[in-house]
């Protein structure tokens, strides 16, 4: 059996020399990092609303009967209220923190104009 590329009907790779790289901008880094997906990530207290609300489905919305899932859901609100705090007060700082693993896009671009690549 012969094999023949007819039977096949995808695309095949083009040449390299039919699309020349055209150079846009120099290839070189810059002296600053865009400041995107700087919000504070995660959902929050999303289980504990969820077992909140279902004990007060099945309770017919009588919130005495269900004061433990009511303690738990604030108990995280108050918790990930304090770590949004923080994460967005370390967000403002400019300069790096000695010894850090996580750095702000702030923090970044300001270690990248203190050895510049232009």
């Amino acid at each position: 059996m012969r094999f023949s590329l007819a039977c096949f009907n995808g695309r095949r790779p083009q040449s390299e020399k039919k699309v020349p790289f055209k150079v846009l901008k120099p290839l070189e880094l810059s002296n600053r990092v865009s400041q995107k997906g700087s919000d504070v990530s995660g959902k929050g207290c999303l289980p504990e609303l969820t077992i909140l609300l279902t004990c007060l489905r099945e309770k017919e919305f009588d919130n005495f009967d269900c004061t433990k899932e009511l303690k738990l859901f604030e108990q995280c609100n108050k918790k990930f209220a304090k770590l949004s705090k923080d994460i967005k007060s370390l967000q403002l700082q400019t300069m790096p923190v000695p010894n850090s693993k996580v750095h702000s896009s702030k923090q970044i671009s300001y270690l990248l104009n203190l050895y510049p690549v232009r």
